[in-house]
């Protein structure tokens, strides 16, 4: 699909480096307005919302491949695919995922997993395991509250109008 893609654009399929607050942000594979990338090259590194919101004004199509079932111990990796998908969604970005599992079920509550970062943080902090449960810093409540909605935006972002809409070469736009 890529390959396809590309075919349509006006350029040669390379590397792209970004200039984001003279930080350079190196994506591996982009033709023209679209950027074939890693769940890892996204979310693995320290990247956030300014990142993606460049991507987002220089990409109308971005394919996310390997992403990993995200559980706790995924916790930041996670908030990063949440932020990535509010600012693709928010500039009508078309995306295309590539997983090995359904998007329901990518983030996992692990729960019964321990958790070395969490352990540490309540000895930190003095609390017992029973109070820190109810902490949203520990339950991941907050965490699937937003996955729920980036799952529901990504099945938006697969639907023919929102497609159609985000394909800026119709609009003259780059």
């Amino acid at each position: 699909m890529f390959d396809e893609l590309a075919f349509k654009q006006n350029d040669i399929t390379r590397p792209r480096v970004l200039n984001v607050h003279n930080r350079k942000v190196r994506l591996n594979k982009a033709c023209g307005t679209i950027a074939d990338c890693t769940f890892e090259e996204l979310c693995d590194r320290p990247l956030g919302a300014s990142d993606y919101l460049e991507i987002s004004r220089l990409f109308d199509t971005v394919f996310i491949r390997n992403i990993p079932l995200l559980t706790l111990n995924k916790k930041t990796q996670a908030r990063r695919l949440i932020t990535l998908v509010d600012a693709l969604y928010e500039h009508k970005v078309r995306v295309v995922i590539l997983a090995e599992h359904l998007l329901e079920d990518i983030f996992v509550h692990d729960g019964d997993h321990s958790h070395d970062e969490s352990h540490i943080l309540m000895d930190d902090l003095g609390l017992k395991r029973e109070e820190a449960s109810s902490l949203s810093i520990f339950s991941g409540e907050e965490e699937k509250f937003a996955f729920q909605r980036t799952v529901s935006r990504l099945t938006e972002m697969q639907t023919e109008d929102y497609w159609l809409e985000g394909d800026r070469s119709l609009k003259g736009k780059v």
